[in-house]
């Protein structure tokens, strides 16, 4: 079949991008074929245009269908008629399509005539799709817009059917029948568009605290006399508490003479706070409000500290951690990671391969406190046992050009002792950390470590601060933050900024660093990423990933929870190596 100029320009570009000189026809099946290539360059674009914009992924997404017509094809258009259907900054939309435009996906045109809705005068810039096959691609993807309305159509059918079961006016008797009936009216299906109609009954809090008078209002010494006499009455009342504030159980399981303490670190209901800050844990279970992260830490007077993160889902769901001392040994420049479930992805708004997020569950194990460096590398080299880094053979580079490929020889700056190795490949990376008898982390490894056991954003927070982590700033060759300034033009020596939670150094920012997993855009969707020590083992499109963003990328791509996907056999200045080991037994 004949492909058609701009597929071909676009998959080029894609396949050049991640390193890949060529691609067999088995393997372009295996990516879904042209069709998906295609939606692979434009999640690509998507993201370049956020990064460039400041734009959501979403809501560019949305720009590029606006110039689709109601009859399904091309559409060109101003950017400002396009602003006036979006409800944003008509400057701001036309900074995506030049994005988008950068990207090949966007032709821009000069206009005929004055534009009907936004009465442009002649000459206004215009704009189209850049071939008719990008409508069928577009017309294919998910609408976000859809997908949240269905979403809150959902919640609103829960609470719509929790009010109408427990929140009518009535006698004391009538109350206790809605009690007895709990269960069986919250087992009733709704029909989806019935909720749809009820959106008076959205105000959660409001519905909460209703609810809680109507129960204690009328006959307190009553509710409480049959209470302690019936145990199934007392179970009901529990559940129903439970169920009005979402708790979920966590079930702790811990070496006895363990001091317990949870910390709330932040709660994701609508109008919903954490409710306490930090307490003591008595007992071997406590049931806390949900959608929520805490931090559990776990302390033997001075002789050790275990710190856990803990995600409570909600009512009916339980979480059961194993608390175990650390390993009475870590060897040197070590860090130990406990074992346990974490929640992994980013399910605010991350990239679509980091949805859903999901629990993982993962065995305890050291990480490198510091990314591998160019001394400890050599010592690898001269032993045998390693290949050199490409700095001097001209495969690795340390200039960028406009158009985002790199070129250029790899300068000294890169190459002192205590920095971080660069110019290694995949395989060069298993290699060094063999000779180390470690290994490679998996992605689920990398990420948990990274979140440290607060869950954060980045390895060092919620809120970004650019003087705790070596990106593109004010120093950086490219349009970097201009507000922050991190000390360093290139690479950073290993531990030049705080640890994270868990002792764990540069784990966003400096160098991307490999990690174990062939990629997977749809791996966080399957059931192999719930099993216990989850790892990608299928070749799928013959790519690998690296975790932890660089130094010469924006905040964005610093977030703990981003995927790049990059060819085994690249080599790049902003890419280096850092292992992982079981502990000892």
């Amino acid at each position: 079949k004949t492909v058609l100029p701009v597929e071909l320009q676009t998959i080029g570009m894609l396949l050049e991008s991640v390193g890949v000189q060529h691609v067999s026809v088995a393997g372009l099946r295996r990516q879904g074929g042209k069709a998906g290539l295609m939606r692979t360059y434009i999640d690509d674009a998507k993201t370049y245009a956020w990064h460039k914009t400041g734009v959501p992924a979403d809501q560019t997404l949305l720009v590029l269908r606006q110039l689709i017509s109601p009859a399904g094809t091309k559409w060109a258009q101003t950017a400002a008629a396009m602003a006036w259907g979006l409800g944003l900054p008509a400057a701001q939309v036309a900074q995506v399509l030049d994005a988008f435009a950068e990207k090949y996906l966007v032709n821009r045109l000069p206009a005929e005539s004055t534009d009907a809705v936004s009465n442009d005068p002649v000459g206004a810039q215009r704009y189209e799709l850049m071939h008719e096959y990008l409508v069928q691609i577009l017309a294919e993807a998910p609408d976000p817009i859809l997908q949240r309305a269905q979403d809150a159509a959902e919640r609103l059918r829960f609470w719509a059917q929790r009010t109408r079961a427990m929140l009518a006016p009535g006698t004391p008797s009538a109350s206790w029948w809605r009690l007895a009936r709990l269960r069986a009216w919250w087992a009733k299906p709704i029909p989806l568009v019935e909720s749809l109609r009820l959106w008076r009954y959205a105000r959660r809090g409001e519905e909460r605290q209703m609810l809680w008078r109507n129960l204690q209002g009328w006959g307190a010494q009553v509710v409480l006399v049959l209470l302690v006499l019936s145990p199934a009455w007392w179970y009901l009342y529990l559940d129903v508490t439970r169920r009005v504030h979402n708790m979920g159980e966590l079930v702790v399981r811990h070496t006895p003479g363990a001091t317990l303490t949870l910390h709330c670190m932040r709660h994701y209901g609508e109008k919903t706070a954490c409710a306490f800050d930090e307490q003591a844990l008595t007992g071997r279970s406590v049931f806390l409000s949900g959608p929520a992260d805490y931090v559990l830490t776990a302390q033997a007077g001075t002789a050790w500290e275990v710190r856990y993160p803990v995600y409570i889902e909600g009512y009916g769901k339980s979480l059961t951690v194993l608390v175990e001392p650390p390993p009475s040994r870590i060897p040197e420049d070590m860090a130990f990671v406990p074992g346990g479930v974490f929640q992994m992805g980013f399910k605010e708004t991350g990239e679509a391969d980091e949805k859903p997020a999901h629990p993982a569950d993962v065995d305890g194990f050291l990480m490198d406190q510091y990314e591998v460096t160019n001394a400890q590398y050599k010592q690898c080299v001269a032993a045998g046992k390693c290949a050199a880094p490409s700095y001097e053979d001209g495969a690795c580079s340390s200039e960028i050009t406009p158009g985002g490929f790199w070129k250029g020889k790899v300068g000294r700056e890169y190459q002192e002792d205590a920095k971080p190795v660069v110019c290694v490949d995949w395989q060069q990376a298993k290699t060094y950390c063999e000779f180390r008898g470690k290994r490679l982390p998996t992605e689920a490894e990398w990420e948990k470590a990274a979140t440290g056991p607060e869950r954060y954003t980045w390895a060092f927070g919620d809120r970004f601060d650019g003087t705790k982590v070596n990106y593109c700033d004010k120093n950086c060759q490219f349009v970097g933050d201009r507000q922050y300034d991190d000390g360093y033009a290139t690479t950073a020596p290993v531990g030049s900024y705080p640890a994270n939670g868990y002792g764990l150094y540069d784990m966003s920012g400096n160098v991307w660093e490999w990690v174990a997993d062939w990629y997977d855009a749809q791996f966080y969707g399957t059931s192999a990423s719930r099993e216990k020590n989850p790892e990608n083992r299928e070749e799928g499109q013959g790519l690998r990933v690296v975790r932890g963003g660089a130094w010469d990328l924006s905040a964005v791509y610093l977030r703990a929870a981003v995927r790049v996907r990059i060819a085994p056999a690249a080599r790049y200045v902003p890419m280096g190596v850092r292992c992982v080991a079981a502990p000892p037994r």
